[in-house]
């Protein structure tokens, strides 16, 4: 029964988003920002052409992806063989999310508390908190909800639910509980059984995600030194997990050489040693305290959640030994949860035995912990509801859906380039099995030089018939709200990257065709309501004419290799 309430929370939590989207579209989709969109392009890769593994969206060619197939795969599966929309991996995800982020946020808090309600409990508070990643539970719920009913935009930083933020953290982190709970019973009665559970778990953890895999070995070696009688729990578990992972890090090694282009969004990138240091106050604090209260309270059993904790926040910092900015803020998603979980557990370790469980006592935490749901559910609800990209996706996919997914349209021939307007070449990678020339499938594609990347922007900005004074406005804009890469760390001036994008637009007018067929440009897409440019008056055929965009195939096209 109180997992059963833990999963029905998570459920509803992770759910929410979807059902406030039926009531406008009348279908079960919900997208979150461009990052979920982006991985919904992944998946839709395998989706209709390879179920088994995942390439990148900006080429026809099935160019290797950086993340990790098991993030994809089993979902992509799940919805052919159920007979959904490629739309609809994003309800399975959030599905599992819901129900693995319960069953592991449950299976720790038993496993440091020892009884189950209790568990089931501090797993429903921590589920509803709609910002782990700083490791203040309620503190900063309370503080939120205050923000909101004040009005202040303060609070939508604050709303991140990431324990539901598919694919990262929402779909691994869970495997990460399973293994801190594995260790612990191993560490409680060691048998090669128990040992190698958790070393399997930590050696499932390299195929999912290099941030965890990293925080649980520099973990599992500060444990081993604090932890004296039990080093051989933890020197087990890391050879055993070390063993299964190594042909992931192998593999991530080959791929690195192709990866040419991960610097231009901050991964990789150079950077100087004391450049863009993270350091919570309020968690290092809880952090040192709770060290101390394991220490002085005997809590060992808590060590190893506690060293996983330290270690996520070193490698958050981790440049001033390496240099190299690797989005450090995905370590946070880590130790945040982490540390509000010891913090919970020794908190309530100390509050439960002076409590007297009489019905009144039962009921106030009851009412308790149904407020704090319920305003969990309403901080959800107000996330998705007054979140501007969350919102502007609404507004794309509801055009998109009324003229791409009526039943009527006619189908664009798949594994085609689309140009033209970003908000419907982005959808119609996953709705029509297209590949976009730009957009943010080409910023973040691992493959695509920069040199490729600022050609295929100019390109489309001269698709999308803008002149050069507009396309100058267009960029002027982009580098504006730009945050990565060398450019935004000074490293190279912003002015340079804007010069190199005209320089490439001058280029490109002087001979588009040469870049179209380059490209093997097949459609062009733009909003109705626009002036047709007058490249498209020769050699283009208008094959769909609004709502919303008008669409254009290139006519005697004749497919790539």
């Amino acid at each position: 029964m109180p997992v059963l309430l833990c999963v029905a929370a998570g459920l509803a939590l992770s759910t929410l988003p979807f059902a406030l989207w039926w009531s406008r579209l009348g279908s079960w989709i919900y997208i979150a920002d461009d990052d979920n969109l982006y991985y919904l392009q992944l998946a839709a890769q395998a989706y209709y052409n390879h179920a088994w593994y995942i390439s990148d969206p900006a080429y026809a060619r099935a160019f290797p992806s950086a993340f990790p197939a098991v993030e994809f795969v089993p979902a992509v599966i799940a919805a052919g063989v159920a007979g959904l929309g490629p739309f609809s991996i994003n309800m399975i995800w959030h599905l599992w999310a819901g129900i693995a982020a319960a069953l592991g946020t449950y299976f720790i808090f038993w496993r440091g508390l020892k009884t189950r309600w209790a568990a089931a409990f501090c797993a429903i508070l921590l589920l509803s908190d709609s910002d782990h990643r700083w490791a203040e539970p309620v503190a900063r719920q309370l503080i939120t909800f205050v923000q909101v009913f004040r009005g202040s935009d303060a609070f939508r930083n604050n709303l991140e639910f990431d324990q539901f933020r598919v694919v990262h953290p929402g779909l691994l982190f869970p495997l990460v509980l399973i293994q801190v709970g594995l260790l612990s019973m191993g560490r409680e009665r060691p048998s090669w059984l128990r040992i190698l559970l958790s070393g399997a778990v930590f050696g499932a953890v390299f195929y999912d995600s290099f941030y965890f895999w990293t925080a649980i070995a520099l973990g599992l070696a500060i444990a081993f030194v604090l932890d004296r009688g039990h080093r051989s729990v933890y020197m087990h578990t890391a050879w055993i997990g070390g063993l299964i992972g190594l042909p992931s890090i192998v593999q991530g090694i080959s791929l690195r050489r192709l990866a040419v282009g991960l610097p231009r969004t901050s991964l990789f990138l150079h950077v100087p040693r004391t450049c863009c240091l993270i350091l919570p106050k309020a968690a290092i604090l809880l952090l040192l305290i709770s060290g101390l209260w394991i220490w002085f309270r005997r809590r060992s059993d808590l060590l190893y959640i506690w060293s996983l904790a330290l270690a996520g926040m070193l490698l958050t910092n981790h440049q001033v030994v390496s240099g190299l900015e690797l989005h450090n803020t995905h370590w946070t998603y880590f130790w945040g949860p982490l540390l509000s979980i010891t913090v919970i557990v020794l908190a309530a370790s100390e509050l439960l035995p002076h409590v007297r469980w009489t019905p009144l006592s039962r009921a106030v935490s009851v009412g308790v912990l149904c407020a704090y749901f319920a305003l969990g559910m309403y901080l959800r609800a107000v996330a998705v509801a007054d979140s501007h990209p969350t919102t502007l996706m609404q507004q794309h996919y509801v055009r998109y859906q009324a003229q791409r997914l009526n039943g009527s349209a006619r189908p664009l021939a798949p594994n085609s380039m689309i140009a033209g307007d970003e908000s419907f070449c982005d959808l119609a990678v996953v709705g029509d099995n297209q590949h976009p020339l730009s957009g943010y499938a080409v910023l973040q594609s691992p493959t695509t030089s920069d040199a490729e990347w600022k050609t295929r922007v100019a390109l489309n900005g001269y698709l999308k018939g803008a002149s050069r004074s507009e396309f100058l406005g267009q960029v002027t804009d982009f580098t504006g709200s730009y945050t990565w890469g060398p450019w935004s760390m000074g490293e190279v001036p912003m002015s340079a990257l804007i010069d190199d994008l005209m320089h490439q637009y001058d280029v490109v007018v002087q001979d588009p065709s040469q870049f179209i067929d380059r490209y093997n440009v097949r459609f062009v897409a733009l909003p109705a309501t626009q002036a047709t440019p007058t490249y498209l008056e020769s050699g283009w055929t208008l094959i769909q004419s609004g709502p919303s965009w008008r669409i254009w195939e290139k006519e005697g096209h004749v497919d790539a290799g």
